[in-house]
């Protein structure tokens, strides 16, 4: 929190952040300005988007408890042998968590997994085999940037409020 109050000028991303910052950490909220991050398609507009015969839904970010892991992974679980979706767990972060994803891709025909860093031409193809994309948030709210490549390559997000909407998602 003493970082805070160092800089002169705060970027960030989303006009959440200006309302949050300042009230979290009793800093000057003009001291906050909005650069809003540039999403840039990485397939035509007149490209049509076509479904997978098995829907494939991706949760692409870091793999910790509040992010929804675990909630993901128990739906999965849950679902019927015969349900026609595919899931596609790709990112890095806790080790436990790394484990309970390899495990699960391991007991699961339907989910696969790809822990490590993913660096941007991987995660664009990720994004454009991708039916739906989940957001990984779960008591927080979630970066823009993790939904920046999803918009951008189309596949639309899939939300709950189970734990929470991630801030840019409300009201959309």
């Amino acid at each position: 929190a003493h970082l805070w109050f160092v800089p002169s000028s705060i970027v960030v991303h989303t006009g959440w952040a200006v309302t949050v910052l300042p009230k979290r950490f009793d800093i000057d909220p003009a001291t906050v300005h909005v650069v809003p991050h540039w999403v840039s398609p990485f397939r035509s507009p007149d490209e049509q988007r076509t479904l997978s015969e098995q829907r494939r839904v991706l949760f692409f970010g870091t793999l910790r408890e509040n992010k929804g892991v675990r909630v993901l992974l128990d739906a999965i679980e849950r679902l019927p042998h015969d349900a026609d979706l595919t899931f596609h767990i790709a990112g890095r972060g806790d080790p436990e968590l790394e484990r309970a994803v390899h495990a699960a891709a391991d007991r699961h025909s339907n989910l696969t997994a790809a822990i490590g860093w993913v660096s941007p031409e991987p995660y664009a193809d990720l994004c454009l085999a991708a039916d739906l994309a989940v957001p990984p948030s779960s008591s927080c709210a979630s970066r823009v940037a993790l939904l920046c490549l999803p918009f951008a390559t189309s596949p639309p997000p899939l939300a709950s409020s189970r734990g929470r909407l991630p801030a840019p998602l409300i009201g959309c």
